[in-house]
């Protein structure tokens, strides 16, 4: 048994006054108003020091990170990028291969799914498919070989025997022919995400109908808002049946775009994802592969000086949202944790701090500085990079 006392933890529309978390195994157990519970012999406490106790961080569009990614398809790397995800307060993510072939990503996921289940790190909890069903006008900084129409058919062979792992989808809603693919994967349970696109604010609104739920990290990869057609950036601030997913490394977005986005959808259509890529979390400097890329003050860019995915983990995104955004740390934790939980159908055991849910919990200080990182029950130490 471990206990967390004298902690402010999140009930859902806010926080408590300092009370006590019980976790037994890998659940919790029991919340209590008691800051200083008498603890049961053999059991382990933890001060929070009159701290918050949230939710742990799911990531629903991480790459990589310390040098590797879930597209290399590679045990160790794999296991690498897990352990990175959870020194920075991710508890569980969505694996992310990048635009490659088929046979790759079927690889990636397989290797992911098992690193996953071996528990080194962050939880994964299926997987996230940024393409191969994009628009080359917005592809960014992804592979141009590999790009595939997005058609019912394309996806059986991508997803090959892992489809019922594959969570999110993120494809260019106006290449999907009578969107008979988003209407495919929406029935299947998977998460549509419209990114990398150029579709027009009708044809948007139509994939709407037919089941997209999600802008993949908004305002990126699609085209900029226009007055007489405002595209995915405008209707999708509009229609509450899709959440804005936001890069909020401050580089990907101003913070007046973050302020706005969040003013308009509200913190219940907000989820913040990193992006990262294999060179999350690492020193600047020119590194090789990828077509070659330079990090410069936390900044990756391409040779051709395009953004390369994020260098920024999450709880560095978090604290920038808290500090330079403005926002309170209630809505920073329903856009971190609450509402991608409910995107990708996880809600009832992940995304709250209630008795018989995962214990996946992140303490903050009251300067909001990332004190314990608790995944499935155990605490997990960026010092190690294991769990102890």
């Amino acid at each position: 048994m471990i206990v967390f006392r004298n902690v402010r933890y999140y009930n859902g529309p806010g926080f408590s006054r300092p009370g006590s978390v019980w976790i037994r195994g890998s659940r919790i157990d029991r919340v209590s108003e008691d800051p200083d519970p008498k603890l049961p012999e053999g059991s382990e406490a933890v001060d929070g020091q009159g701290g918050y106790l949230i939710p742990g961080y799911i990531d629903l569009h991480a790459h990589g990170g310390r040098g590797c990614k879930f597209g290399d398809g590679d045990m160790e790397g794999t296991k690498t990028v897990l352990r990175c995800l959870a020194s920075h307060g991710t508890t569980s993510c969505l694996a992310g291969p990048t635009v490659q072939p088929a046979e790759e990503i079927q690889r990636a996921i397989a290797v992911a799914v098992e690193c996953g289940g071996q528990h080194v790190g962050a939880n994964v909890l299926g997987v996230h498919l940024e393409g191969p069903f994009l628009n080359l006008e917005r592809i960014g900084s992804n592979n141009t070989r590999c790009l595939q129409v997005p058609t019912v058919e394309n996806y059986r062979r991508v997803a090959g025997d892992y489809a019922d792992l594959i969570r999110r989808v993120t494809l260019a809603p106006e290449l999907d022919e009578e969107f008979a693919l988003t209407r495919y994967l929406s029935e299947q349970g998977v998460c549509v995400s419209a990114g990398h696109t150029a579709a027009p604010g009708d044809v948007f609104r139509r994939s709407i109908d037919a089941g997209v739920r999600m802008c993949t990290h908004f305002f990126n990869g699609m085209n900029p808002f226009h007055h007489r057609d405002p595209g995915v950036v405008g209707t999708g601030l509009l229609d509450d049946r899709v959440s804005a997913e936001m890069i909020c490394d401050l580089v990907h977005l101003h913070p007046d775009a973050i302020r706005l986005v969040h003013r308009v959808k509200g913190p219940g259509r907000c989820v913040v994802s990193t992006d990262t890529t294999r060179y999350a979390a690492m020193p600047d400097g020119v590194y090789g592969g990828d077509g070659g890329l330079t990090i410069r003050d936390g900044v990756c860019r391409t040779a051709g000086g395009v953004l390369a995915g994020s260098v920024v983990p999450m709880h560095v995104q978090v604290q920038r949202l808290l500090r330079e955004v403005g926002l309170g740390l209630s809505d920073v934790v329903r856009m971190t944790s609450v509402n991608a939980a409910a995107l990708i159908g996880v809600s009832q055991s992940k995304g709250a701090v209630r008795e018989g849910w995962d214990a996946d919990l992140n303490l903050l200080d009251q300067n909001w500085e990332l004190k314990k990182t608790m995944i499935m029950g155990k605490i997990f130490s960026p010092e190690n990079q294991d769990f102890i």
